[in-house]
């Protein structure tokens, strides 16, 4: 196989949150030499068609209309993002040469969030989140008290929890598909804290590359050269499934 240009790096964010937490990943890559570009979906509502084909469909758009950008395209799908990423691979105008799931859950065809959060977590959070839901309050509701040990500086708590979107029970409860033929470019995990153990295992047993980081689901924001680096790690593992 012939030398190829590193990596173009595209992070999508999380629909629950911000870029706030990508956007210190995307300097650690750009000073490494890297292709990084976030793809923001804290802002988009949702259309007839419900909330996750309007987050696909502003994902898709923005990463079409990018701009000088070269080398192989590799998604990263940040925790919500993650049950979003077979369908934006598979509607993308440009074939990924990879994806990767980043401290997030994988989709199963027809399950909604709550489901795959009573698979990957538990049936009692999922029930009590639901419960909650039911009620009118929107999730997450995340607090500083709750946020001080896994981001312990102020500010870049602070701007957590101003980056934060609840969202209601019709997020939630929709059912997301994954799209015939997924997946259909090699794909890879990148485990940042343990209350991901259960995708990781699915990624593995799967038979893809699975790398662990010993973090918080935050470490892209406190910790993101560590984050870059593995990223670099896990394409080069994914690498020589590329094909030219």
């Amino acid at each position: 196989m012939e030398a190829t240009l590193p990596p173009s790096f595209v992070l999508i964010g999380s629909p629950v949150l911000s870029v706030c937490a990508l956007e210190p990943l995307a300097e650690a890559l750009l000073e490494a030499s890297l292709g990084a570009c976030i793809i923001d979906l804290a802002e988009v509502v949702p259309s007839a068609d419900g909330w996750h084909a309007a987050h696909v469909e502003a994902a898709v758009h923005a990463i079409d209309a990018r701009e000088g950008a070269n080398g192989p395209l590799v998604l990263v799908g940040y925790s919500g993002a993650g049950p979003l990423l077979p369908l934006i691979a598979m509607a993308l105008a440009q074939r990924p040469a990879a994806c990767v799931f980043l401290d997030a859950g994988i989709p199963r065809d027809g399950f909604s969030r709550l489901e795959l959060m009573a698979e990957e977590v538990s049936t009692a959070f999922a029930e009590s989140l639901r419960s909650s839901l039911h009620a009118g309050k929107r999730q997450p509701r995340w607090t500083d008290v709750q946020l001080a040990p896994l981001v312990p500086e102020t500010l870049i708590r602070s701007s957590l929890l101003a980056g934060l979107r609840p969202r209601p029970l019709s997020y939630f409860a929709e059912p997301i598909p994954v799209p015939v033929g997924w997946p259909h470019v090699p794909c890879g995990y990148l485990q940042l804290s343990a209350g991901y153990d259960v995708p990781a295992h699915r990624a593995s047993a799967l038979g893809w590359p699975v790398i662990r980081v010993e973090g918080t689901h935050f470490s892209a924001m406190t910790e993101p050269r560590c984050v870059a680096d593995e990223l670099q790690a896990l394409w080069r593992h994914l690498a020589p499934d590329v094909s030219d």
